[in-house]
């Protein structure tokens, strides 16, 4: 009982709400557009959810502000954007940022020749039965 009338405890419970909360949202656009990409959505949703409890928690739970703050923001941010958005990043060598091979580079693979004889169409096995009788 301690824990639940603490300043964390209070935390969890508001961050527990907002995640259901969060959920119920994104089965609400999976209803109203079945082509929603909800993965991404719930993912942004729930990770600006983190950042608006750190931010309302601040004072109360420790580290909570800025950096957990920030961190979760810039996540939601990113996934808000999408595809689109590229994150211009380069690796050092050891992480396999360094080399790239030839196709890797732009060579194209040569395109495949396609044949000019066409197969002959084929009946179904039902319509030859049909032709028999």
């Amino acid at each position: 009982m301690q824990t639940v009338r603490s300043s964390a405890g209070a935390f969890i419970v508001s961050l527990f709400g907002s995640l259901l909360a969060v959920s119920g949202l994104a089965s609400v656009l999976k209803l109203r557009d079945r082509t929603t990409r909800v993965g991404e959505k719930w993912f942004a949703m729930a990770h600006g959810a983190l950042a608006m409890n750190c931010l309302a928690f601040r004072g109360r739970v420790q580290n909570a502000f800025p950096l957990l703050f920030v961190a979760h923001a810039v996540v939601a941010i990113l996934f808000h954007l999408g595809d689109d958005f590229v994150v211009p990043l380069k690796f050092p060598k050891a992480l396999g940022g360094g080399k790239k091979t030839k196709r890797a580079a732009g060579a194209k693979k040569p395109a495949k020749k396609s044949s000019s004889k066409k197969a002959p169409s084929r009946t179904s096995s039902r319509n030859k039965s049909t032709r028999r009788g």
